[in-house]
């Protein structure tokens, strides 16, 4: 698998074991239909909907007809709900913090610090695929 099938079932099993991910809410991105970007949902006030746009300015507009939610950025705290027990999660290292598997003998694997996990390696998501969707962690 890719990179980006791993990640897209890791999404999908965390975001089953933490729904609030995908609620409408601050921060959350949106996708309106007929829009050609992605806006990211501030607040809604009375019948409309106040929107960051890309280029980091703002909008409001009256709440569409059809949004698409696609959730808000997926954060280390969201995947420390669904780690297994097992997994030992240190202290940060400098710009890093690392996870290791006891019932292994691999070396750790860092997380990003202040990054979501699109933004993280490749072996960090392939650690947390193999962790979280490979041993059924994704039917929760």
């Amino acid at each position: 698998m890719t990179k980006e099938q791993k990640l897209k079932k890791l999404k999908e099993a965390i975001i089953s074991a933490v729904p609030e991910i995908i609620e409408l809410k601050f921060g959350c991105e949106i996708y309106i239909e007929g829009c050609d970007y992605v806006f990211t949902f501030v607040a809604k006030e009375n019948e409309n909907y106040i929107l960051k746009t890309e280029e980091g300015g703002y909008t409001i507009i009256p709440a569409p007809g059809y949004i698409k939610i696609l959730g808000r950025p997926i954060t280390l705290e969201d995947v420390l709900i669904v780690l297994p027990e097992k997994l030992y999660v240190n202290s940060k290292t400098g710009k890093f913090g690392h996870f290791h598997n006891h019932d292994h003998f691999n070396p750790p694997v860092y997380w990003k610090l202040n990054k979501p996990l699109d933004q993280q390696s490749k072996e960090t998501i392939d650690f947390l695929y193999n962790l979280i969707c490979k041993n059924g962690k994704d039917n929760h």
